[in-house]
């Protein structure tokens, strides 16, 4: 996407930066859309959120499950599956 970006501004005559905050204008409308229609559908069908206390800690979860894919762990580690 960044090789695109560059090939609009030299085409098109514009700054770089200006292709940039278009696309994360544009990047922020359509995750806002998105987070619109997901809310309104789930008011349509009447979805109700989790109790407090089955919610998973945020950092315990990433520790958990991201954080070894990124340090290049085993799969079975990355899964939870390791001790």
């Amino acid at each position: 996407m960044v090789a695109v970006a560059f090939l609009m501004a030299e085409n098109l005559n514009m700054l770089y930066a200006d292709i940039m905050i278009a696309a994360i204008v544009l990047a922020v409308l359509f995750y806002l859309a998105l987070l619109l229609q997901l809310d309104n559908y789930a008011a349509k069908i009447r979805l109700k959120g989790l109790p407090v206390s089955e919610i998973s800690k945020m950092w315990r979860t990433f520790f958990r499950l991201a954080l070894p894919f990124q340090l290049g762990g085993s799969d079975l580690h990355a899964a939870g599956h390791a001790d």
